[in-house]
């Protein structure tokens, strides 16, 4: 009876233990994003704040008047966080496609921020991006919104030390099965 209690606190305590201690990535869909000729951008990628990462890019803005719609996986530069999202190494090239992002600081919890009207569309024309080129094109209007990541994107798993309390239960447990059975005998 005494083992008993002792192998249900300890799986009690492996399940109090399985909570995630990082703040769980979110995902950022660009929602009514609208340019100054009249194209738009659309799309989402997931951020972790914890990590400082991105994964999942996939933004895509449709032709206006001033220029033509493009996919991105990147480079998008995320002036929230200071970053390039995408698959991207480094800064851009000079004459290098590019959308900026400028937008209230986010919070892992997500949420909705704006998109601030001086996000663009245009070409890097300095080594490091700072410095739009023509042809350029401007957010009027948009947001970002934040909510969590679906599956398969995040999977829970258990903290480290819940996953040290889980083995020693099934150790203990094992040894208690062993015994049990040699008393039998």
């Amino acid at each position: 009876m005494k083992n008993k209690i002792i192998a249900s606190l300890i799986a009690g305590a492996c399940i109090a233990g399985s909570s995630a201690a990082l703040a769980d990535p979110v995902k950022w869909t660009l929602t009514g994003v609208t340019f100054n000729d009249g194209g738009t951008a659309s799309g989402s990628f997931v951020y972790d704040a914890e990590t400082n990462g991105y994964s999942d890019v996939s933004i895509t803005t449709t032709t206006g008047t001033i220029r033509t719609g493009a996919t991105y996986p990147g480079p998008v530069y995320d002036f929230a966080t200071s970053e390039f999202v995408g698959p991207l190494t480094g800064t851009p090239n000079i004459g290098e496609r590019i959308f900026q992002i400028y937008t209230e600081p986010r919070t892992d919890a997500g949420g909705v921020v704006e998109v601030f009207d001086y996000s663009s569309e245009d070409n890097c024309a300095s080594a490091d991006c700072s410095s739009p080129g023509s042809p350029s094109r401007t957010v009027v209007t948009g947001t970002l919104v934040g909510g969590p990541v679906s599956a398969p994107e995040a999977i829970p798993t258990l903290s480290e030390w819940a996953m040290i309390l889980l083995g020693l239960t099934l150790a203990g447990s094992a040894a208690l099965y062993i015994q049990r059975r040699r008393l039998e005998a």
